[in-house]
């Protein structure tokens, strides 16, 4: 991505801010546990479902900006907000134990979402025109 300008003075502020990655979806409930037959036992419920995981950072870009002059004591502040990575989804409830004698016990939640990953950095470069 190139940007021009012609004369640069005084306190010069670029800033990228990448997008941000979604957040995982919810795993799903765990199946319920089957009835248990005549004085059996209900089944065990279902694990529930692991949680997704988040989506990844946009990455950064490269940066160019050509110009025309640049006085001495320019103060350049580049500020990069690279893309966050997105939340891990929830975990998904354990299933209801089966009817029965004893009913089932009741499953066990499943594990949340791992968190996706952060975008790259962006980077910056100040090239003359004249070159």
């Amino acid at each position: 991505m190139t940007f021009y300008a012609g004369a640069i003075s005084g306190t010069f502020i670029v800033r990228v801010i990448g997008g941000q990655g979604g957040d995982g979806g919810q795993g799903g409930a765990g199946g319920a546990g089957g009835s248990g037959g005549s004085g059996a036992a209900g089944g065990r419920g279902g694990t529930g479902g692991n949680g997704g995981q988040g989506g990844n950072g946009a990455n950064g870009t490269a940066i160019v900006i050509k110009y025309d002059t640049m006085d001495p004591g320019t103060t350049v502040v580049f500020e990069d907000f690279g893309g966050l990575r997105g939340a891990g989804g929830a975990s998904g409830a354990g299933g209801p134990g089966g009817a029965g004698q004893p009913p089932g016990t009741s499953g066990i939640s499943g594990n949340p979402g791992l968190p996706g990953q952060p975008g790259t950095p962006s980077t910056l470069q100040f090239i003359p025109s004249s070159s």
